[in-house]
């Protein structure tokens, strides 16, 4: 029996104390030097192995949280341009509403639509051929774009002259203006490079 072995057979308290040259025969006796020794060893390198664990631990969390950082601005990002793309559908629907509204007055504003239309054919662009600076602001001048047009149109459903302007009647002379400009454009082409 090994010297720091106690009474019941449990290890006292000189367990490890052991010279070099009290060894067990087994080598498992975890009472003399060399089992220590071995012991020590394998203690050593498990807290090698737990700090190795612990810095791989760390780096991982640092990687886990900068990739769900990363996720929250492209999550953010993308619900961002769903929000853009939503609203350029919307605003692309209401041009085309718009459009086709402009080209196709109907209803209360057929009348007004007319007037405009002949206006800009046949007393606005043969004399100016692009939009005076300002033109779309209400003037109470005499020769303003403006007073010419309205003093022609009666708004209806009780709005203002300045609100009908503004809404729909510059939308009317810019589109009417556009069309007119490429009539021209494709008549000029036509006659200097032929059909």
């Amino acid at each position: 029996m090994p010297k720091n072995v106690g009474k019941r057979g449990g290890k006292g308290k000189g367990v490890g104390k052991g010279s070099a040259n009290e060894t067990c025969e087994s080598g498992d006796c975890n009472a003399c030097a060399d089992c220590f020794e071995r012991i020590r060893g394998m203690v050593e390198h498990l807290k090698k192995e737990v700090e190795r664990a612990q810095t791989e631990k760390d780096v991982a969390v640092a990687k886990v949280g900068a990739l769900r950082e990363r996720i929250e601005l492209v999550t953010a990002e993308r619900d961002r341009l769903n929000v853009d793309l939503e609203q350029k559908n919307v605003r692309k629907n209401s041009a085309g509403k718009m459009r086709w509204k402009i080209r196709h007055a109907s209803g209360e504003d057929k009348p007004a639509g007319d007037v405009v239309h002949s206006l800009c054919k046949n007393c606005f662009f043969p004399n100016e051929k692009f939009l005076p600076a300002g033109w779309h602001h209400p003037n109470d001048n005499d020769r303003s774009m403006y007073t010419m047009v309205m003093r022609l149109i009666t708004p209806p459903n009780g709005k203002t002259k300045e609100e009908y302007w503004t809404n729909l009647v510059t939308e009317w002379v810019n589109y009417k203006y556009q069309t007119l400009k490429r009539q021209a454009a494709t008549k000029i082409r036509d006659k200097v490079f032929g059909k």
